[in-house]
């Protein structure tokens, strides 16, 4: 009984942290590193849980970024609405409370579609940028701050935006993050919903993303000279 309550405080601390070092990827602390392993903690809590704790902790997770991320809603409210604070606190509430149901989304999505490590290298990113693009534009959208524009001081790596847009990028940052997370897992020597990930793989799905970062560094610098 106290061994699965450390696991889920430990699960919850997991999301929490993550959606602490995302918001940290952005200005006005804007540390374009941090994006690279925010989601880690994330994934390592959704390692072996059920889909409903998976739904909980990229809800919790989507909470806490998003809550800090648009914290400027209150004072807004407060100057130019002449709202409450306590009315501009519940309005920010349900605000990050409707931003994230797309965390959630894609911490279910994950729990259900990645059954193996494997599949959470190749389709991961993905699921990442398909939840983004719904907040982006369900209901008319919110596509502040969204993965890809924590490396807006990176100019090389954007350039690769006027091809696929913001979303490239944060596909690319989304795979990033995977990659750390699979390295962890496999030194760890932990499972991914019960099945072992080898080391070999591991550093494959890790080259993999250096190449592909590579490129899209390579064709950035290539496009930058072309402008100069």
């Amino acid at each position: 009984m106290g061994k699965n309550r450390n696991i889920a405080i430990a699960k919850y601390a997991g999301a929490v942290c993550s959606g602490l070092l995302l918001t940290a990827s952005f200005p006005n602390l804007g540390s374009p590193l941090i994006a690279w392993f925010a989601l880690v903690p994330l994934m390592a809590s959704l390692r072996n849980c059920s889909p409903m704790g998976s739904l909980r902790l990229g809800y919790l997770f989507g909470m806490i970024h998003f809550a800090t991320l648009t914290y400027w809603v209150i004072p807004c409210l407060k100057t130019y609405g002449m709202i409450p604070l306590y009315l501009s606190l519940i309005i920010l509430f349900l605000f990050a409370a409707y931003l994230s149901l797309f965390t959630a989304g894609f911490a279910l999505a994950v729990n259900r579609i990645c059954r193996d490590a494997k599949m959470l290298s190749l389709i991961g990113p993905a699921l990442w940028v398909v939840f983004e693009y719904a907040r982006a534009h369900l209901f008319t959208g919110f596509p502040w701050e969204l993965l890809g524009y924590s490396q807006y001081r990176t100019l090389p790596l954007i350039q690769m935006a006027d091809i696929t847009g913001v979303y490239g990028v944060s596909w690319l940052v989304a795979m990033g993050n995977i990659a750390v997370f699979l390295i962890y897992l496999s030194l760890a020597g932990h499972k991914w919903n019960g099945h072992v990930l080898s080391k070999k793989y591991a550093v494959v799905s890790l080259a993999g993303f250096i190449t592909i970062l590579a490129l899209a560094w390579g064709y950035g610098m290539w496009r930058m000279g072309c402008i100069e």
